[in-house]
């Protein structure tokens, strides 16, 4: 099991205070497999400059402006996950397979230039691995191009715009999260936009 064995050795080595591994799945999106993050559109500014990098990218102050010029949504995921390091995994056409993200060392201390090179060396064979696994497990998986139509509806983090449950990516550029209702309830009612939210519900 790559999830495994990468999981084992990065915690072994390194002691982070939080490991997320995200993995390339259905509707381009990167999927966390071990955490609860949101997904990553492959499309995004952060996935895009990650698939052009086979060394990890430090989002400490050296990347600082870089970080600040992504959009809110990729903000967003970067808050969410609490890393300070991540490192892309490429598979052999150089396309994004995944996306390690470490959060600090429990030690407090910083990843150095030999911290890096051995990410750097582990990242390869692993991007391999996986891109390998995933290829397997689409070959192994029905395709199926519908969804129930109670199936729950995809919703914008930045603009709040609610899309069909089958969406990618929001007409905004925002990343989307699972809603809490369908596109259509009961053929009669269509959800559109979150106004708000409060103690007492959402609107």
């Amino acid at each position: 099991d790559v999830q495994e064995a990468v999981t084992t050795a990065v915690e072994t080595v390194f002691h982070p205070s939080m490991l997320a591994i995200a993995a390339a799945g259905r509707g381009h999106q990167l999927h966390a497999l071990n955490t609860d993050l949101p997904p990553l559109s492959r499309g995004s500014a952060l996935a895009l400059l990650l698939g052009g990098k086979n060394t990890p990218v430090d989002l400490g102050e050296t990347s600082l402006a870089i970080v600040e010029r992504l959009s809110p949504s990729d903000r967003h995921w970067l808050r969410t996950s609490g890393a300070v390091v991540l490192l892309p995994l490429l598979g052999p056409s150089n396309e994004l397979a995944g996306v390690l993200a470490l959060g600090e060392k429990k030690s407090e201390l910083a990843y150095d230039m030999e911290d890096f090179r051995v990410l750097a060396a582990v990242g390869a064979p692993v991007g391999l691995a996986l891109a390998r696994v995933l290829a397997e497990a689409r070959a192994e998986t029905p395709r199926t191009d519908t969804v129930g139509p109670d199936a729950p509806a995809r919703e914008c983090l930045d603009c709040g715009t609610v899309a069909d449950a089958t969406a990618t990516t929001c007409v905004c550029g925002g990343l989307l999260q699972r809603a809490h209702v369908p596109r259509i309830l009961e053929d009669r009612l269509r959800f559109d936009r979150r106004i708000g939210a409060g103690g007492m519900g959402v609107v």
